[in-house]
């Protein structure tokens, strides 16, 4: 288990668009869901495999913890805005926490089931069975106006982001104040300082 103010070497670059990539590698079972179809974990308790990666459309996984907990990110409505992104189902699997960077429908449109736990909006954060959750304010619309959340979360001696929307500081990279701004919310070397605010038993 890894104490919250031991120090992790952090990219801002490992995010889970990148780690949706990996899904084969860290759990070969897993793979697109339609709807439909069934919907199972395998059991990581004791086994060498610390993590599962769901992908289920737009910006929503399932993340599985070896220590038994799992968190569904941004459950959004399936093919929000006119945009051809479906979000599958997850036929009532009930995740333990749920994560959503901003009220938009493509990130919170969808519905969830009752008797989730632990719902993380805004600046909220959570340390449980030694995960911890963090948030990171990060900007959609305007580079210097943050209005939505990436989720930094702690496992183990891993780092995973799930970035939210950060469109705004995507178009305005060739801007020194937004690098700089980006260096300060996404610094290399990270003491997660910010998770004590909840604890939770899983």
């Amino acid at each position: 288990m890894m104490p919250v103010t031991r120090r992790v070497r952090f990219y801002p670059v490992i995010c889970l668009a990148v780690a949706a990539l990996l899904m084969v590698l860290v759990c070969p079972a897993c793979g697109n869901r339609n709807e439909g179809s069934d919907f199972a974990f395998a059991d990581l308790t004791g086994s060498e495999m610390i993590l599962g990666i769901h992908y289920l459309g737009h910006a929503s996984f399932l993340l599985q913890f070896s220590n038994g907990i799992t968190v569904l990110t941004d459950y959004g409505a399936s093919r929000a805005w006119g945009l051809d992104s479906p979000v599958y189902g997850f036929d009532g699997f009930l995740p333990a926490v749920v994560t959503l960077s901003h009220e938009h429908d493509d990130h919170a449109g969808g519905i969830l089931p009752a008797g989730i736990a632990h719902h993380l909006t805004g600046t909220d954060s959570l340390e449980i069975a030694g995960l911890t959750i963090c948030p990171i304010r990060v900007c959609e619309l305007d580079p210097t106006r943050p209005d939505n959340s990436a989720f930094l979360f702690t496992w183990r001696g891993f780092t995973i982001l799930h970035a939210g929307d950060i469109q705004a500081w995507e178009r305005n990279l060739t801007d020194q104040g937004v690098r700089d701004r980006v260096r300060e919310s996404f610094p290399k070397e990270s003491t997660c300082s910010c998770c004590p605010s909840k604890d939770a038993s899983p």
